[in-house]
Parts: C-alpha cells; structure tokens; sequence
C-alpha cells in the first residue's frame, strides 16, 4: 500500500481506478461526467454528489494526462461509508462510459482500507524509532560510523522491475532515488546506509529506470571517467533525470569512503547547469545539439532569473564606466555622447513600455486559464474562444509546430520561451498567456503575451 495521508480522520477506505478516455478532455469534464451520469441511478441518499456534499465521501483526486488524441490517468475518492456502501460507490463510479462526445473506460484497481494502511506506518515507524534508539545507547562506546556501518549491513540488495535490477530496498518507497552504474555501488552505498538506490546494470538504459524518472527526482551518481560520461548521456537521450552527481575525476563510486560519497552528493548539480568530466564540455550544448527541450523547461525560472541578474549587474558596471570616461572627455564628445545616449534611452523606453503592455484578456479566455493553472498542460484555443487541443507542457512546442488548425491564443501552464514565442508569432497566435515568463530579446509586433499574475 502506499504511503498515504489523509487530512480527514472519518475517511476508512480509498477507492483507486484507472481511467482511459478516447478524446482529450479536462478534469472539470470527467468530474461532470461522474456527477451527471450516476445521478438517479441508486437512491438520493446514495447519489455521489450528495454524498460529497454531505461529507461521507471526500474531494474526487484526478491525476490525468493528455497524449496522442487520449486521456488517460487515475481517480481516488475517500469514503467515511461502510465496506458495503464503498463497493456500491466503486462499481457506480465505474459504470460511467462517456465523458462529453467521448467514450470512457474506468476499472477499478482496489480498494485500500485506510485504517490498515495507517498502521502499517505506525508498525514501520515504531520500528525505526527503536532502531535508532539502540544506535543512541551505543554511541557512548562506539564510533558512531561504525554503528551506522554495522546497521546499514542489515540491507539486503534487492532486485526491482521485470529486468531485476539491482536496488536498495529503499526503492520501494522513496519518492528521490539515487541511480548508480552497477551492483558494487549498491553494495558500497548501504554499507552507508544509503537504501534509496538503483543500478542501471549496464549502458543501455531499461524500460523500469526510463519510468522511475518519470515518476520520482532521480540524480545520476555516476563514475568520474569516461564510462560516466557515456553513460550519462544515454540517460539524456532516453530519460529526464533532474540532478548529477559525479565522482571526483578518475575515481569510482564503488571505491569511495562516507564522507566522499556525502561531498558528492552535496555538490550535485542540476543536469542543465552540469559538464561532462572526460571532455570538460557543459551538459546544455549536449542538449541543444540532440535537441532535449525538455530538460531546459523543466529547469524552469531559477536559471533564467540568475543569469539576467548577472547581465543587469555587468550592464550596470559598463554603464557606470561609461559615465566615469565621458567626465574626461571635451564637451563636444560630451554634447555628442549625451544625443546618443539619448537615442539608446528613448530606445530602452520604447522596448520597456513594450514590455510592460498589459493586453486585455476576454473574461472567456480567463475562464479558460483558470482551468489550466496547476495542470501542467497547454491549451489551444480559436477565436470563438473554443478548446480546439490540450496537451502537456512539454509537448506544446512540438504540437504547436505541427498544428495546421487556427488559433487566436496559446494557454501554457509554464514557461514562455523565446522560441515558444516566435513559433506563436509565426502561426499567427495573438495572444500567448502562461505561468511564467523566461528572458525575451525579440518582441514580436503582432503577437502579445501575459503572465497569470498579470491577468
């Protein structure tokens, strides 16, 4: 079972389905879906809207995702009812086969009694306590690496996925994994009591390592050598890992002591902002050059807001030494200097006030908006301020480039790139509103853009 809390103590169960749906719709249209078609079906008492508003079943969770034309995903509904009346709900829930024009399939994966789940994590978490309280008793008489060293041999490498990959058995519940080359390292890092591991077990990357970066934060610990390298980017071409974490040049990770395997992992880095060790050459080039976007939007604003506030700063220091030259000089140079700086003023004036036009945004399209904030997806719409696609955000500039349809605005629950823009401007979007804003250098004139907190 999984490692779930619950914020309301009258929930006893968790019902858990799988959704598929031939059409691409939003969570608003399969919670209407839900609502409209199981209403007269069992008795009032039983309806699943009033049982929601009564508070004997909880807020419907939907985790969905938009791919290829279908909607697929997963529904969670807490109940406070009885196993009885939480059977009925389930096999109600799953008898709901449209979703607006489309055709929809929910099967019912189980049933999680909540109570059992609750103690299961009290029985795991008493046993840590204990654990750790027999460490503090003896750390009077030994030194306390060799307590975590004879502790952390209690795990076992176990063997994950249909490939059986070697693993600690921490990858059975932690959300950050750790992902190594081989079985050694394993071994080397839960002798340190390092469990949230996985190994490739070789340079191909498998399918299971291919999903767990998707679902969890994965950071590469890899060799200081040229095997590393290689290795890594295998896991660029094929994976979206988010941190890297190298060993130092020339070393191994199955070779290294604690406090250089905890350095290592302290100095990880972001992929984007990372370099390869065999030919001194930073990650992002390796990137652009095999065009993976989506490891520079998943990186989102940090980086962006850095490096503008380091060229502001150098633009002000140039700025400042021009001033400083321009007293010494005559006052001719001066009077000439002074009309183009006029010039390049009124210039930054005109590029500012572009920049901070607000564009009037139809209370239409903000309705729109409304709905996909929190989404991680982009919407297509034309100008009878119709949903014409729905994809995530980091297919949209693939969709869009793809798109043969009009649209009159773009809605993107991310970041506008300056490229997102300019392929905007060119298939003649007027309007582009997303959630941030990345660093813009060339405004284009018939197209405007906003940010959700501008709206």
């Amino acid at each position: 079972m999984g490692n779930v809390k619950y914020a309301d103590e009258s929930v006893k169960y968790l019902i858990k389905a799988r959704i598929e749906i031939d059409g691409v719709v939003n969570k608003s249209d399969i919670v209407g879906a839900l609502f409209g078609q199981t209403e007269g079906l069992l008795d009032r008492d039983m309806e699943i809207k009033h049982l929601q508003r009564t508070g004997r079943i909880g807020r419907i969770d939907l985790n969905i995702h938009n791919r290829s034309g279908s909607t697929k995903g997963s529904i969670e509904v807490p109940s406070s009812l009885n196993k009885i009346e939480t059977a009925i709900i389930a096999a109600t829930i799953e008898s709901v086969d449209r979703v607006g024009a489309c055709g929809c399939s929910i099967k019912l994966d189980k049933i999680v009694d909540v109570r059992k789940d609750k103690l299961e994590r009290i029985t795991k978490r008493a046993a840590e306590i204990m654990k750790q309280w027999d460490i503090d008793e003896q750390s009077d008489n030994m030194d306390i690496s060799k307590i975590v060293e004879k502790e952390a041999k209690r795990g076992k490498i176990v063997s994950f996925g249909y490939e059986n990959l070697p693993a600690g058995p921490g990858v059975y519940s932690s959300d950050e994994l750790i992902l190594v080359e081989g079985r050694a390292d394993i071994s080397n890092l839960l002798k340190m009591g390092i469990e949230n591991t996985i190994a490739l077990g070789g340079t191909n990357v498998p399918d299971t390592i291919k999903h767990l970066c998707q679902n969890r934060k994965v950071t590469a610990l890899l060799d200081g050598d040229r095997g590393g390298d290689m290795i890594l980017k295998e896991l660029i071409l094929k994976t979206e890992i988010e941190y890297v974490a190298r060993a130092p040049k020339g070393k191994e990770i199955e070779h290294l002591d604690m406090d250089l395997i905890n350095k290592t992992l302290s100095n990880k880095k972001h992929v984007v902002e990372s370099r390869f060790i065999s030919e001194d050459l930073p990650i992002v080039e390796f990137i652009k050059k095999n065009k993976r976007w989506k490891y520079l939007d998943k990186k989102g604003q940090e980086i962006h807001e850095r490096h503008k506030s380091e060229n502001e700063k150098t633009r002000k220091s140039r700025s400042s030494d021009r001033k400083s030259k321009s007293k010494s000089r005559s006052r001719s140079k001066r009077d000439r200097k002074s009309k183009s700086r006029r010039g390049k003023g009124s210039k930054r004036r005109s590029d500012k006030s572009k920049k901070s036009r607000r564009p009037q945004v139809p209370n239409q399209v903000k309705d729109i908006i409304k709905n996909t904030q929190q989404t991680m997806n982009a919407v297509f719409v034309d100008d009878s301020f119709e949903t014409q696609l729905t994809v995530s955000t980091s297919e949209v500039f693939d969709k869009l480039q793809a798109y043969s349809g009009s649209i009159t605005t773009l809605i993107i629950d991310g970041v506008i790139s300056q490229r997102l823009l300019s392929l905007a401007a060119q298939k003649s979007v007027k309007l582009v509103a997303g959630a941030k804003l990345g660093d813009i250098n060339d405004y284009p004139k018939k197209t405007q853009y906003v940010t959700f907190n501008r709206i």
